[in-house]
């Protein structure tokens, strides 16, 4: 069940941002060229369904550190065109189930 999912859950360090006020015709391409200049990303996913104006996508970077670099350089300066205000950062955890943690070990 989801319950047990999310009680098994935990989180991991801190290095996926949400990214908002993104222009409705933002791509996962002009993404990873802007945010990819400031560390190194390991996914982007923009956030399905988001009404007209209110875009924003998931950046999740290797380590804590290149997303609190992305977040302080960013976080209300960032401005794509078409849009009139700076785009707003948060950082976000990801949640790890014990399973999957297992999984991403390295054998030892």
């Amino acid at each position: 069940t989801s319950a047990c999912r999310l009680a098994d859950a935990r989180p991991m360090a801190a290095r996926r941002l949400l990214v908002a006020a993104l222009p409705d015709d933002v791509s996962e391409a002009m993404l990873m060229e802007t945010f990819g200049e400031l560390g190194q990303v390991e996914s982007i996913r923009l956030k399905p369904y988001c009404p007209p104006g209110e875009q924003c996508a998931y950046v999740t970077y290797a380590t804590e550190d290149d997303a609190a670099i992305a977040k302080e350089s960013t976080h209300g300066i960032l401005m794509f065109p078409g849009v009139d205000r700076p785009c707003e950062i948060s950082v976000t955890r990801v949640y790890v189930s014990s399973a999957q943690r297992s999984a991403a070990a390295p054998p030892g």
